[in-house]
């Protein structure tokens, strides 16, 4: 009975993805702005998550469980490995480079979704009502991340087909990636393995927000609209 709780928990929160697919339908008259706007709010989303939720919980658990040498190898190490291969991916010759945002944009979701659906699936397994908050918690902040990938691939493609089949990859990513994990590496998970999955994932967005998405923005030369989803991002994360 667990485990089928822990599967629709999982499952709902996954879902919660696609609801911004939605987006790519409304009608706008500046398409420059409304790309802007995406981007700075989908940095925003990311960054801000990453900076209050998945580091901080993150590098305490390192620091407090390793020696302070193999603590600072490992915090520092990830981030370049991180850096050095989204600059190998980079390299990549994309014709339209909103586009290449957008594949890393998918690929960074993929792992960090996967990553939640994990977090999900298990804390479920120990504790029902637990598991139900976070399941709670990652819908929430599920809802404003679809945009990301929804606008990315309709504006770099134009194709509402592709926005709808990247989200829903990305979506049940979620789902699907938690349970190949859990399947094949169960035996091996433990809180600190978890721990150091999250600093990989909050790495990860922390550098693909400011590296691609930000810049990506400011790329279009409207500043206005750039604090707008910024200020935009705060609201609905505080909210």
């Amino acid at each position: 009975m667990e485990i089928i709780t822990s599967l629709i928990l999982t499952l709902i929160a996954s879902i919660s993805t696609l609801i911004d697919y939605l987006f790519v339908y409304f009608k706008v008259k500046n398409i420059n702005k409304c790309i802007c706007i995406s981007l700075s709010f989908c940095a925003s989303i990311m960054l801000l998550i990453s900076l209050k939720e998945l580091l901080p919980i993150s590098i305490k658990y390192i620091l407090i469980n390793n020696n302070i040498y193999n603590a600072l190898i490992i915090l520092i190490t990830i981030p370049i490995i991180i850096y050095l291969m989204i600059n190998i991916l980079n390299k990549n010759n994309y014709t339209n480079n909103l586009y290449r945002v957008g594949v890393v944009t998918f690929i960074t979701m993929i792992i960090h979704n996967t990553l939640e659906g994990l977090i999900t699936l298990l804390t479920s397994l120990i504790n029902t009502k637990l598991g139900i908050k976070i399941a709670l918690a990652i819908i929430a902040h599920n809802i404003p991340e679809g945009i990301i990938i929804s606008t990315l691939i309709y504006y770099s493609t134009n194709s509402k087909r592709r926005a709808f089949i990247y989200t829903l990859i990305a979506s049940l990513s979620e789902l699907f990636g938690a349970l190949i994990i859990y399947y094949l590496f169960h035996s091996y998970l433990n809180a600190y393995i978890l721990n150091i999955f999250i600093y990989i994932t909050g790495s990860l967005m922390t550098i693909i927000s400011i590296k691609e998405l930000y810049k990506e923005s400011l790329s279009y030369n409207n500043y206005i609209w750039f604090m707008i989803g910024i200020l935009l991002s705060l609201f609905i994360l505080i909210t």
